[in-house]
């Protein structure tokens, strides 16, 4: 067994010991007692999390911490990771994990820093990657994720998915509410996108909340997944290194369909393209123009992914708008990216109803 690097375990013992510290002082005290073995701070999107890049002559590593009442994000992960580990499997595609801890105020572990290595979705927003690389890196991307789901314990529970599923979106469109202009949107009857009504949310959530597809999906076994695969969390290696995934999800004991929709919430969504503003929006009060960057290409990469899933495309259309739609109240703080995102669900959702001849 691959003793745990003596600077991974000094780190440790200083956060356990600092574990008190607010999020801010628990970064700048851990970057004063790295000294010279600090290297990095990366930031993050979307996330309460803090990730410090620090090492020695023996190599280098990634601490991800988070330090507040209840720190789920990171938790959940160091349950996935401990979950792989206790299992018996080492995921070939996963940096080596050295470890983690968690409690109700500090969740952290702690992973080798990949050098030499990007994200797919940063590659894709700067038309580094062709079209047949990208598709190439989703089917990969499934099919290791698969490997590992059939190498791990796995069952039917069908009620686990659809309350996963049903409440999250039905908690995640309450969320909503609470925003005063997006309560605006939600009680409109229709949204006009460049010139074309589309029905609005609250239209389609008893069909989402009791489509067919639904039950087809609850029938399938779950097991672990990653959970979060979007572009973002693919990572690429130059030369003949193999990919890798980053920020696995462990809450989510799921079928393989929640993982196969993360590509298109890459693809057909747009992800990375909405949260960094690659798109024009203009307009208000129910009428909008609006246009998301590489449409072309990002069609043509998702045709390539539906034709890899074959019968499977219609499940995993399905729960790309259950994710899209979920992931709504995470952009609400910035009004024009969740304007954006909103109307991006409403095409969305018109496909896929158009798909499923509903």
């Amino acid at each position: 067994m691959e003793e745990t690097p003596k600077l991974v375990t000094d780190v440790s013992d200083f956060l356990v010991a600092n574990k008190s510290m607010q999020s801010e002082g628990m970064v700048a005290g851990l970057q004063e007692f790295l000294g010279d073995n600090y290297i990095d701070y990366i930031s993050q999107h979307n996330t309460p999390c803090d990730i410090i890049v620090f090492g020695d002559e023996k190599g280098k590593y990634v601490v991800k911490l988070e330090r507040n009442d209840n720190p789920t994000t990171t938790q959940k992960e160091v349950s996935w990771y401990q979950y792989i580990k206790d299992n018996g499997v080492v995921p070939e595609h996963f940096p080596k994990y050295y470890g983690g801890y968690q409690d109700e105020g500090l969740a952290f572990y702690f992973l080798e820093y990949l050098d030499g290595y990007k994200p797919v979705g940063s590659l894709f927003l700067d038309d580094k990657m062709s079209t047949e690389d990208l598709i190439k890196a989703s089917t990969d991307a499934i099919t290791a994720v698969e490997d590992m789901f059939h190498s791990l314990p796995r069952k039917k529970d069908p009620e686990v998915t659809k309350k996963v599923f049903g409440n999250r979106l039905q908690s995640r469109i309450a969320e909503m509410y609470e925003f005063p202009y997006l309560a605006e949107m939600l009680e409109r009857e229709e949204i006009v996108i460049n010139g074309k009504p589309y029905k609005n949310i609250p239209h389609y959530m008893d069909k989402l909340l009791n489509h067919p597809l639904l039950d087809e999906i609850s029938e399938k076994e779950v097991g672990i997944i990653h959970g979060d695969m979007h572009f973002g969390n693919i990572l690429l290696g130059e030369g003949d290194k193999p990919f890798m995934f980053l920020d696995p999800n462990g809450a989510l004991f799921l079928p393989l369909e929640y993982d196969y929709s993360k590509i298109l919430y890459a693809t057909h969504t747009g992800y990375d393209f909405l949260h960094v503003g690659r798109y024009k929006l203009s307009g208000g009060d129910g009428v909008y123009e609006f246009q998301l960057d590489e449409r072309e290409k990002r069609k043509a990469v998702t045709e390539g992914y539906v034709d890899f899933l074959g019968d499977r495309a219609k499940t995993v259309f399905y729960t790309n708008a259950i994710h899209t739609l979920a992931s709504l109240p995470h952009h609400a703080k910035d009004m024009e990216e969740e304007t954006a995102t909103y109307l991006q669900s409403l095409i969305i959702l018109e496909e896929i109803f158009k798909l499923q001849g509903k």
